[in-house]
């Protein structure tokens, strides 16, 4: 098994635009948004696991990682993890990109 942050370094994802990274002030905000999300995949090892947390320890000291998981199979999730499981009907990109328009390209990756 390889990790998580593993398999991002390697595939690119730890290059982020300059929008996103520290400043002496804060660290901005990457937007992760997982498109095509399942209940009982990546949701599940959300909710159950530390999984998902690699991406904290990985950019911890870059930016602040805030995930999105969308598509038609997730569930709802209540309290503050809520915010994170957005449930889309097809086609969810479209649907979910013009929901919330502060998702750009510069600090967002899916």
């Amino acid at each position: 098994d390889l990790s998580l942050a593993w398999a991002l370094t390697n595939g690119g994802v730890a290059k982020l635009p300059k929008s996103v990274e520290s400043t002496d002030s804060k660290r901005g905000d990457l937007h992760i948004v997982v498109l095509g999300a399942t209940a009982r995949a990546e949701v599940r090892l959300w909710l159950e696991t530390q999984y998902w947390q690699e991406l904290s320890y990985l950019l911890e000291d870059r930016c602040a990682p805030r995930l999105h998981f969308v598509g038609p199979e997730v569930d709802p999730v209540s309290g503050e993890l809520g915010d994170c499981v957005h449930n889309s009907a097809v086609p969810c990109a479209k649907r979910f990109f013009k929901e919330h328009p502060g998702l750009t390209p510069e600090n967002t990756v899916c």
